[in-house]
């Protein structure tokens, strides 16, 4: 995901990772400038560090932070399924939904379904002056597979998004914008009040998260017989006749079978129906009777999922 997240910084045209707004018509500017893309762990350090980079991003008039959201990520210090990720995105304006589908394409990348450049070329990484061969020993495809990132910034290649869903809304948050030389300053009461809000906020979350995490140390605690996990009988070195005949499945789940796949499975991106541009709609504002809008559609950045 960090591979993919560093093809889409930089000044490029995101058409295939946005919604199209059909009410600007044909004259759209699909060129945005993306400064940093980065998926960090979760944290009062990392924050602190993604806000004092943004005030120090380039001489930027005007640019905006998104939060996209948190995810589990197996580099916890303790239990892997409880260690929270954030992707940090810094840019100067973004399109409409952009950042959903940005992560969209990220959750298939970090989930195994698309390949990024450096796996989906079979090439190596600079490793102390050599090159290492991240295929050696694999069978070779037939063919070099998509490197979907790359494919969908090429909009020669790529004219026409192709259909997928958007990643969820809900840890989706603008946590900050930067101008240049301006400091935000806040009413000791407000912020008082804020804070009290924003931790009442967290501590109605927060015994949701503690319920539900008790109950899975519940699941865990179970037991289910060796017999029903073969694999681990094959893993542990223990001769079978000393092998207990029960487990936990707190040991037992990391090599139970994985759970079947539902629907008719992964159809890869770049194989899939485009959208299609219908006919413009009218600007933004305009009455049912055509009545003129109070603001230019054509002039307006939409932020991510707000307009």
């Amino acid at each position: 995901m960090r591979e993919a997240a560093a093809l889409l910084v930089g000044v490029h045209d995101y058409r295939n990772f946005c919604r199209v707004d059909r009410s600007k018509g044909s004259d759209q500017n699909f060129v945005r400038h993306i400064y940093r893309f980065e998926i960090v762990p979760t944290g009062p350090a990392v924050y602190a560090a993604a806000h004092g980079s943004l005030r120090t991003a380039g001489t930027l008039m005007k640019s905006c932070a998104w939060r996209a959201g948190a995810m589990p990520c197996s580099g916890a210090r303790t239990d892997p399924d409880k260690q929270m990720y954030m992707a940090v995105v810094v840019g100067k304006a973004f399109l409409w939904h952009q950042i959903r589908c940005m992560m969209a394409v990220l959750f298939a990348v970090g989930e195994g379904h698309e390949d990024v450049s450096v796996r989906a070329a079979g090439k190596g990484r600079q490793q102390n002056g050599a090159t290492a061969d991240l295929t050696a020993g694999c069978p070779r495809p037939s063919r070099e597979p998509p490197q979907v990132v790359s494919a969908l910034l090429d909009v020669e290649r790529t004219p026409l998004k192709p259909q997928y869903e958007m990643a969820p809304e809900l840890p989706l948050v603008l946590y900050d914008c930067g101008f240049e030389d301006v400091r935000f300053l806040g009413e000791p009461e407000e912020l008082a009040r804020l804070t009290a809000h924003l931790h009442a906020k967290w501590l109605e979350r927060q015994l949701m998260a503690t319920l539900t995490d008790e109950l899975a140390d519940v699941v865990k605690a179970m037991y289910v017989p060796s017999a029903a996990v073969p694999a681990f009988a094959a893993a542990d070195p223990t001769p079978a006749a000393r092998q207990p005949k029960y487990l936990r499945w707190a040991e037992a789940r990391a090599y139970a079978p994985p759970l079947p796949v539902r629907g008719k499975g992964w159809i890869p991106l770049l194989q899939r129906a485009v959208e299609r541009p219908g006919p413009p709609l009218p600007p933004r504002g305009d009455s049912a009777k055509g009545g003129p809008a109070t603001v230019e559609a054509a002039d307006m950045d939409y932020a991510d999922g707000d307009e």
